[in-house]
């Protein structure tokens, strides 16, 4: 996601409204985000391609999947998913799939 699109992103997170383009109404808004990424939140931060302040506004729970390129492995991510949802509604706030050796490097 562009950067601009970010920080228009993170004002509609902390603002809680929006007003559509044109538009001279601002509707307050109540909502989840539900975000992925293929690479380290670190590395993006110092390529430029990720703000920080976003990643901190909407990093509440993360899940660390293995790799599951090819091999019929999908049945691993979606027990890894399964058991993530689990664990996150006993109130975790990070989770590391056991399949990927407990590293969050895993991902």
């Amino acid at each position: 996601m562009p950067i601009d699109t970010q920080s228009k992103l993170l004002r509609v997170l902390q603002d809680q409204e929006v007003r559509p383009v044109g538009g001279k109404t601002s509707y307050k808004i109540n909502c989840r985000v539900i975000a992925s990424t293929n690479r380290k939140p670190e590395d993006a931060f110092k390529e430029g391609k990720l703000r920080e302040d976003l990643y901190y506004r909407i990093s509440a729970i993360s899940v660390h999947l293995p790799r599951c390129a090819t091999g019929g492995k999908t049945s691993c991510a979606r027990q890894c998913i399964l058991e993530a949802v689990r664990s996150a509604s006993q109130s975790h706030h990070q989770w590391v799939c056991p399949r990927s050796g407990g590293s969050p490097d895993g991902v």
